[in-house]
C-alpha cells in the first residue's frame, strides 16, 4: 500500500510540474504580447501544443489564453 501511495505522489508531482513549465510558457507569451513586443506569435504556441490554429485567426491574447487553459473541448487544455 505504500508502494502506490509513493507512486501516486511521483506522478502528481510530475503532472504539476509539466503544468508548471506549460504555465511559464504561456505567461512569457502573454506578458511579451502585452508589452507591444513585435515577434510574439500566437501560432508557435499552438504549434508547442501540437494544435492548428482556431478558424479565428485574429484571436486576442485572453482568447487564446481561455482556449489553452480553460477549453473543454481541448484535449490538451492545463
Amino acid at each position: 500500500m505504500l508502494s502506490r501511495v509513493a507512486e501516486n505522489i511521483f506522478w502528481m508531482s510530475r503532472y504539476m510540474e509539466r503544468t508548471n513549465i506549460h504555465l511559464r510558457i504561456l505567461r512569457t507569451y502573454y506578458i511579451a504580447s502585452q508589452d507591444g513586443v513585435p515577434f510574439v506569435k500566437w501560432d508557435e504556441v499552438f504549434r508547442y501544443y501540437n494544435q492548428g490554429m482556431p478558424a479565428e485567426k485574429s484571436m486576442s491574447a485572453n482568447q487564446v489564453l481561455n482556449f489553452i487553459l480553460f477549453d473543454r473541448d481541448n484535449e490538451s487544455s492545463v
